[in-house]
């Protein structure tokens, strides 16, 4: 099932393992990631991993995190009331 939430990355360039970049059809450079979800981490939601190939270890890259934008509870509970002014809308 395909995952319908943006997820937000940060990766660290520095840590691409050059040797396993390849150029698509279209002429453009890949590297292959892998999101994995980390849920007992104190610090992000996903671990991210460049994939190097079979039987070769993964090199980490970064963390990700849901890319959610949620209102503080008290904003959320009530709306806020208009303030009363002198203007026709």
């Amino acid at each position: 099932m395909p995952y319908t939430e943006k997820i937000t990355a940060q990766i660290k360039l520095n840590k691409v393992n050059k040797e396993v970049i390849y150029t698509g059809k279209d002429g453009d450079k890949y590297i292959t990631i892998t999101i994995v979800p980390t849920p007992n981490s104190e610090y992000n939601q996903y671990m991210v991993k460049q994939y190097c190939g079979k039987d070769v270890d993964d090199v980490i890259l970064g963390n990700a995190d849901d890319l959610v934008f949620e209102k503080k509870e008290e904003e959320a509970a009530a709306p806020a009331e208009a303030e009363q002014d002198d203007l026709p809308f």
